[in-house]
């Protein structure tokens, strides 16, 4: 089963400059930050929304 949600994760297409929002705007590493967006599917606003909101 968790390999199953990695590969889902690693299959979400996600844009660069968006991972550079959540680093700069979110102070967090970059693994972080990739993997927040990843579980968003993509979507920069709804990872930042559940960054913070946690």
């Amino acid at each position: 089963k968790r390999v199953e949600h990695l590969q889902k994760l690693a299959a979400v297409k996600i844009n660069k400059e968006d991972i550079e929002v959540i680093v700069r705007e979110m102070e967090l590493p970059k693994s972080k930050a990739e993997t927040c967006l990843r579980q968003a599917g993509g979507d920069l606003v709804q990872a930042l929304l559940d960054l913070t909101n946690n």
